[in-house]
Order: structure tokens, then C-alpha cells, then sequence
């Protein structure tokens, strides 16, 4: 057999060993204790839907024959946006079989700039990222131990002959004249997203990481910190999931 044959079949047989022994740990601590169902819980459950939604690369593998894993890898880990620690877990374990992976999420990233829009009904999101962002700015940012941010998001129409509209979510480091406020993400459609939630999950999963983890820049770690949100009032009532200024019961310090 083939090297990519072998390749195939470890990689199978690694899905299903990894998922089985993971979803065995997630019964064990529930049955043990709920209560400590919290951050570790969710980041197994985080690691079994890498592991479950890695198969979709062994299958475009297997019909195409022609990308690289290291290009599937990257490919799936930009449309949906694990976290980097389940992924540099799957890229741990992969290596153990002995599969041709870098050692970290860093290598398979690179400075990538591709850009892949998914569904947020009713609509598309496009997640340019913060990191990515302060890369072009970074000489800016050299003599800085902390970077710190205000966010905007708004909802805008696109012209007034259409019934399209976007909601971008843009940053500003604080403190920085020389950095023009830039775009984080963008959504595009004919309303407002359904879900806060789906809207929102590329942002706040960056967001926790560098928060957790720090921003790098020219070779060093930053803090990162958020100062505020600056919304108008239909938009602080989206984001904050409360009734409108205009409802009953729409003010946000009472509710």
C-alpha cells in the first residue's frame, strides 16, 4: 500500500479512536460530578466536534487526491474557526501517527489572508480578523506592552433603493491616532442576523484567545484588553439581547 493509502487509513482509524475516547471522557465527568461541567467540559466538547469535523478532510482527500493535507488542514480550520488549542491538539495527535503535520496552528495559518464568508441567516459573514489587521500596522505598535481596543458595531442600509443592509463590527486602538479605525467582520443581508450568537462567534472566539493568550507583534507578546463597546441604541439592544429603547421595560440598566 501507498503512503497516501496508509495516510487515509490512519487518519480513519485515528478519528475513531480519538472520538470514542473523548466522548467516553465528557460521559465519566457528567456522570461523576455536574458541577464541574465549566470551561474544561466545554473545551472537550470543543475538541470532539474538531475531531468529528476532521473526517470531512480524509473524505476531500480521498476524492481529490491532489491537495495537500496541510491545505485541507488550513482550509477547514478557516471555515470553521476552532479554537487554537483543540487545534494544536489535533495536530499533536496526528503527529503521534506519525502523518506529515506541522507541530503547531501557527505553521498551518502562516499569514494566510484568505477570507471565507459563511451562512449567519439571513444572511453572510466575512471574518477579517484582529490579528491580521494589526500585523499591517505593526511598527506602530512596537514599543506598546498592551494593545487596547474600542469596538463598534452598527447596522447600516447599503443604499436606500435596496433592502440589503450590513452590520460590521470595526476596532479602534485606543490611543493611536496613526491607526485609522479598521473592519473586524462584516455581515451582509436582508436584515439583521437571526442569531447574536452565530453573528458574533468568530469575534468572541478571537477575542477570548488573545484575551487568554495575548497578540503577537514583531516577535513579542501583547496584552490585549477591550475598553468598550460604542453602539447606538439599536444596536447596544441587539448585541446586549434586550427590547428596544423605544419598548416597555427598554431601558438596560433596569432589565
Amino acid at each position: 500500500m501507498n503512503r497516501s493509502g496508509r495516510s487515509k487509513r490512519t487518519m480513519s482509524r485515528l478519528i475513531k479512536e480519538e472520538r470514542e475516547r473523548l466522548q467516553q471522557k465528557l460521559v465519566n465527568d457528567e456522570a461523576s460530578d455536574f458541577s464541574h461541567f465549566s470551561e474544561n467540559d466545554i473545551e472537550i466538547r470543543e475538541r470532539v466536534r474538531v475531531v468529528e469535523e476532521i473526517s470531512q478532510i480524509k473524505d476531500n482527500l480521498e476524492e481529490t487526491g491532489t491537495k495537500s493535507l496541510k491545505d485541507n488542514l488550513r482550509s477547514w480550520y478557516i471555515k470553521y474557526s476552532p479554537s487554537r488549542q483543540a487545534f494544536d491538539e489535533l495536530l499533536k495527535i496526528l503527529r503521534i501517527e506519525n502523518l506529515d503535520v506541522p507541530k503547531s496552528t501557527k505553521t498551518i495559518i502562516g499569514n494566510s489572508t484568505e477570507i471565507v464568508g459563511k451562512d449567519v441567516p439571513p444572511g453572510e459573514y466575512w471574518h477579517y480578523g484582529i490579528c491580521q489587521q494589526l500585523q499591517k500596522v505593526k511598527e506602530l505598535l512596537k514599543d506598546r506592552e498592551k494593545v487596547v481596543f474600542d469596538i463598534g458595531i452598527d447596522g447600516l442600509p447599503l443604499y436606500k433603493s435596496s433592502n440589503k443592509g450590513v452590520w460590521p463590527i470595526l476596532g479602534k486602538v485606543v490611543n493611536e491616532n496613526a491607526i485609522k479605525v479598521f473592519l473586524i467582520g462584516t455581515y451582509l443581508g436582508p436584515s439583521k442576523p437571526n442569531s447574536l450568537k452565530h453573528y458574533l462567534l468568530d469575534f468572541v472566539t478571537e477575542v477570548n484567545n488573545l484575551t487568554q493568550n495575548g497578540v503577537e507583534i514583531n516577535g513579542r507578546t501583547l496584552r490585549f484588553e477591550i475598553r468598550a463597546f460604542i453602539c447606538d441604541a439599536l444596536a447596544k439592544a441587539f448585541i446586549c439581547g434586550t427590547v428596544g429603547h423605544p419598548a416597555l421595560n427598554g431601558c438596560t440598566r433596569c432589565t
